[in-house]
């Protein structure tokens, strides 16, 4: 199963090999089953920036780092703020996620 990256407000599947299943909902680029944010992390440079990842895409971008760390380099003005998609759902955008890793990448 696999289809073009599409937004809405629908879930919908963009690629699925049994165990993950990658799907955008408005925007948001979620996935489930096991290594879930291992088919986001691979196609990030492809994701429109003006999309959202999750908390375990930046984590496993930053190479596997515990969520206490996201937060102090959050803290730090390392990584941009998050921002608030729903009541219980946070998310960080995509271009200001790229050019925070960027700055950290230089050092």
């Amino acid at each position: 199963m696999g289809s073009e990256l599409k937004f809405g407000a629908v879930a919908k599947p963009i690629t699925g090999s049994g165990a993950v299943t990658l799907a955008s909902t408005g925007g948001v680029v979620t996935a489930s089953g096991s290594a879930s944010a291992l088919p986001i992390v691979a196609a990030f440079d492809d994701l429109p920036a003006s999309s959202f990842v999750k908390r375990p895409v930046v984590m496993a971008l930053l190479g596997g780092i515990c969520d206490e760390e996201v937060d102090r380099l959050e803290k730090r003005g390392k990584l941009p703020r998050r921002i608030k998609l729903g009541s219980r759902v946070n998310g960080w955008q995509v271009g200001a996620l790229r050019t925070a890793l960027a700055a950290l990448a230089e050092g």
